[in-house]
């Protein structure tokens, strides 16, 4: 965590104010692969317990990561490990997971993980502020108006109604997210 967070810092220092969008979203995508990565390691480890088998889960997790760094430039990882043999990663499993990995990134699923990240919020936010100020303003007006008319609904209802209004505020705010990174995934795609 500490190194994503270092990698982090670099890729904002080193990107001007017009490219740190793309520089974000490369990283993103980096982050995607990463945990893509990772969930295909823990399927194989799983599917390796329920065989019956030995698993030492650091050392599978190491293998793939390891191997397939340069491959699917990965953020942070080690380039070498010493006790390879014991995580029995074939060359057959590292095509797989490579194949997994580039199937997930080609999917919608990219865009639901980067839209989700912290960082990329914040850049979009400070990028698309006047979108998300609307979505906010028209909650802020909603939750005004049941404000008003509090005291003349049982408690249990207004809270309710107060706690909808919250999930539909952020169900708003996350369908906005998601639309603005498609957006820019799409202009990444047209601007190779």
């Amino acid at each position: 965590a500490l190194e994503v967070h270092f990698l982090l810092f670099q890729t904002r220092a080193l990107a001007t104010a017009q490219s740190q969008g793309a520089a974000l979203l490369a990283f993103a995508r980096r982050l995607f692969r990463l945990d893509q990565l990772e969930q295909f390691a823990r399927a194989d480890m799983v599917s390796r317990v329920h065989e019956g088998r030995d698993v030492d889960e650091v050392e599978v997790s190491l293998a793939y990561r390891v191997r397939l760094a340069r491959a699917l430039d990965l953020p942070g990882q080690p380039r070498n490990m010493q006790f390879g043999e014991v995580a029995a990663v074939s060359p057959a499993q590292l095509r797989a997971a490579t194949d997994a990995v580039q199937r997930a990134e080609a999917s919608a699923a990219l865009a639901r993980f980067i839209s989700t990240r912290d960082f990329w919020l914040e850049h979009l936010r400070a990028v698309e502020g006047r979108a998300f100020s609307d979505v906010e303003a028209r909650f802020w007006l909603q939750l005004e108006a049941l404000s008003e008319r509090q005291h003349s609904l049982p408690e249990g209802d207004y809270l309710s109604q107060m706690n909808q209004l919250g999930r539909e505020r952020e169900e708003a705010l996350q369908a906005l997210a998601l639309r603005l990174t498609l957006a820019a995934l799409q202009r990444e795609v047209g601007n190779p």
